[in-house]
């Protein structure tokens, strides 16, 4: 399972569990985030949900993508 933080329009935190091999669309309507529009079907070009991703996430690891 992946923990997600899930900050929603009126600015309330959850962390949720979703299930792996879901989009991240996918994931959060199962999970009950029904203001999620998705009407790209869930292949980020819509724009009606946003993904921020923690710094510390990005950076490097040992040794991937380096040549």
């Amino acid at each position: 399972m992946t923990q997600l933080l899930v900050t929603n329009r009126a600015g309330e935190e959850k962390v949720v569990d979703a299930k792996g091999g879901q989009s991240l669309m996918q994931a959060l309507r199962d999970l009950g985030f029904d203001d999620i529009l998705a009407i790209c079907g869930g292949v980020c070009a819509c724009a009606t949900c946003h993904v921020y991703i923690d710094p510390s996430y990005l950076e490097p690891s040992s040794g991937h993508g380096r040549r």
